[in-house]
């Protein structure tokens, strides 16, 4: 059995994007000209009906204190604005939108649908509206709401960049990544200069293990934005599983200079180091990630199988001993330690530790290296 440096623990590669809550622009792009056309004593304002003296003046009072608070970020304050306004006319679309959005800012995503769905009443045309409700439908991981109505959003607007990205997302978080890249693709042909949608679709294709298409998109994004190190971590990633250790380590260094105080970055230069036989440079890394983040079961595990590789078996033992200490329920560690303890002699406590790891393996649902665990029990015994 080939010992491996342990890779199931790169980030995952999917970052939702957070997207900007649309369907107030044109509420919020004319405030001058809403409030000239009620200064006079007849007044048709927005979509939503007339206002008129009296109710009229206290209604666009609200509206534009909601509006106002809206921009400060008092999101109750907004709210209570914009109930008043709803009480007085009823249709007010616009006002259940930036209810709405207030909603959904203080993470009240149900009643921010609520709102959303009372404007799709009064007003089903409005792609923004659908696009805002499959945002807060995403916020409550409601993929498939959320895809319904960044669908019908498409149909309304299908030249929205942004509702494509959404809708990709949404995608992605069903796992349907072939769809998700076929959105990403449509948003990069609307807006070609958005590395986020560049970086999302590497993902995607990440997932599909299309590393050389991803590692693209990373490069475009990275053109575009070259100060994200989210980017060069996960270019760094795809450029591991290609197996070009270099390209990875010098993304890895990008990382540290943009984020220097992570301690999964020592650890993924750290292991690619090792790959290259740099196992000092590799045991550097992975103290100072234990320097950082003494709690992560994998930087003492890395560790381990580096000083297993320099034959230094004692060290290694004590390494696989801190990762089962912090969690035991790897069985890697197990093995490693078992295949350490074969390198001291130690025949009785490599079998102790292989037959422990066949057993995890067998209850994780990993048959093969459970089949594989037991082999070379049969081959050690047989010693």
């Amino acid at each position: 059995m080939v010992v491996k440096i342990n890779n199931t623990q790169f980030p995952k590669l999917l970052r939702i994007i957070p997207s900007t809550v649309l369907g107030i622009s044109i509420v919020l792009a004319q405030p001058q000209v809403v409030a000239a056309m009620c200064n006079t004593s007849q007044c048709d304002v927005t979509n939503s009906g007339k206002w008129k003296q009296g109710k009229q003046l206290q209604t666009r009072n609200y509206f534009f204190e909601g509006i106002d608070k809206l921009e400060k970020r008092e999101y109750q304050g907004a709210i209570a604005d914009f109930s008043e306004v709803l009480k007085i006319d009823p249709e007010f679309f616009e006002a259940y939108i930036l209810r709405g959005i207030a909603r959904s800012k203080l993470e009240d995503y149900k009643g921010a649908i609520t709102d959303y769905t009372q404007a799709i009443k009064i007003n089903p045309n409005d792609a923004d509206i659908y696009h805002n409700r499959g945002i807060a439908r995403s916020s409550l991981e409601d993929y498939k709401g959320a895809i319904a109505d960044y669908t019908q959003a498409i149909k309304i607007n299908p030249n929205d960049a942004n509702i494509y990205h959404n809708r990709g997302i949404a995608r992605s978080s069903l796992e349907d990544y072939k769809g998700a890249i076929a959105d990403y693709t449509q948003a990069i042909k609307i807006n070609p200069n958005d590395a986020d949608t560049y970086y999302v679709r590497g993902n995607a294709r990440s997932r599909l293990e299309d590393y050389k298409g991803a590692i693209t998109d990373y490069t475009q994004a990275i053109k575009i934005n070259p100060n994200d190190a989210y980017i060069y971590y996960n270019r760094g990633i795809a450029r591991s599983r290609l197996e070009d250790y270099k390209g990875a380590i010098a993304d890895f260094n990008q990382v540290m200079r943009l984020n220097p105080n992570d301690a999964d970055i020592y650890r993924y230069r750290g292991i690619a180091r090792s790959e290259l036989r740099d196992y000092q440079g590799a045991i550097a890394d992975f103290n100072q990630a234990i320097k950082i983040d003494p709690s992560n079961a994998y930087n003492y595990y890395n560790r381990g199988i580096t000083r297993f590789r320099l034959q230094d078996y004692r060290q290694a033992i004590a390494d696989f001993n801190q990762t089962i200490k912090i969690d035991p329920s790897l069985p890697p560690a197990y093995l490693n330690r078992g295949i350490s303890r074969l390198g001291l002699g130690n025949k009785r406590g490599a079998i102790s530790d292989l037959e422990e790891a066949a057993k995890l393996y067998q209850q994780q649902g990993d048959q093969e290296t459970y089949q594989n665990t037991l082999e070379l029990i049969k081959q050690i015994r047989s010693l």
